[in-house]
């Protein structure tokens, strides 16, 4: 089984792996291929979230930057 990646949500630049459901594996906070912001803490318990979760994984707040990308 290979690890899954996780792309940026705008352009599709691979940013990097991701272990089932476990946050993002790197310190970057911006798509290094078109400059979009990737990571935002919740807004409730300060938790980094990416772009492509829809919610807190630490407590289960609703993620509003995906909301807001997905339109």
């Amino acid at each position: 089984m290979s690890d899954p990646k996780q792309s940026c949500p705008k352009c599709g630049y691979e940013i990097g792996k991701l272990l089932y459901c476990t946050p993002l594996k790197t310190n970057r906070y911006y798509c290094p291929n078109c400059g979009i912001k990737i990571q935002e803490r919740c807004m409730k318990c300060g938790t980094w979230l990416t772009l492509i979760e829809r919610h807190c994984q630490k407590c289960g707040l609703k993620n509003p930057f995906y909301h807001k990308l997905a339109g």
